[in-house]
């Protein structure tokens, strides 16, 4: 088992220096342009009505969850979930079927008394919680270092500012977490070989060999690629 993990962090420092070639000579606003474009290239954010990312403005905590939703593919089956756990979410809030749902997954679990603060800033800390439970592991705070375990799996790669777990995360922060979320392979517990990235790049090949053209590391994470890589370091 402990050789197993060796492996796997092998494998994910080897999958995101790929990135980091191109982002190194980038300051921190830059970055954020960087991979919200990204992002939009790969068809995981669209922007607000008139397209824009608004990568400097603070992220709400239901905002992050319909982020987190767009990753795993969920969004279509989440907007009519009915179910309300939380008091202070109206039933007829935009947000609620997509809060309730990702608390159905087991994604959020709200800040207690029944309550989900959907309006309040998203922290880092809690940003990290999510994207680490999307990817099927877990961020327990009672018995974990959420913010240790985000910079173990790499989450934090690339957020070159000065923050802590408490700050308010900016949609820019977001966009760096979420590309490298996308790139960490699933909990190999739950499913052996399997990159979210990698499953966005099938849908379409010809599109994705266009991405190829302007991300040229995205090569590495081809379906073809990406397999025989991982099957090499396991």
């Amino acid at each position: 088992m402990k050789k197993i993990k060796i492996f796997f962090t092998l494998l994910l420092v080897i999958m995101l220096s790929f990135t980091k070639l191109y982002a190194d000579e980038m300051n921190i606003d830059e970055k954020y342009v960087y991979y919200g474009e990204f992002l939009k290239d790969l068809g995981l954010i669209l922007g607000d009505e008139n397209g824009n990312l608004n990568q400097f403005s603070n992220l709400s905590r239901e905002e992050a969850v319909v982020i987190i939703l767009n990753m795993l593919d969920e969004t279509k089956n989440a907007q009519y979930y009915e179910y309300n756990v939380f008091v202070d979410i109206d039933d007829d809030s935009w947000s609620a079927p997509y809060v309730n749902y990702a608390a159905s997954k087991g994604i959020v679990s709200g800040i207690g008394d029944s309550r989900f603060a959907p309006k309040e800033n998203v922290t880092v800390k809690q940003l990290y919680s999510l994207f680490l439970r999307a990817n099927g592991y877990s961020a327990d705070w009672a018995t974990e270092d959420v913010m240790a375990k985000a910079d173990q799996y790499s989450l934090s790669y690339d957020l070159d500012r000065f923050i802590t777990g408490n700050d308010a995360a900016k949609r820019g922060d977001a966009f760096i977490i979420f590309a490298n979320a996308i790139m960490l392979p699933i909990n190999p517990d739950i499913q052996y070989n399997y990159c979210i990235l990698t499953d966005v790049l099938s849908v379409d090949p010809q599109y994705a060999q266009e991405l190829v053209k302007k991300y040229d590391y995205l090569e590495f994470y081809l379906p073809e690629n990406y397999e025989a890589n991982y099957d090499f370091l396991y």
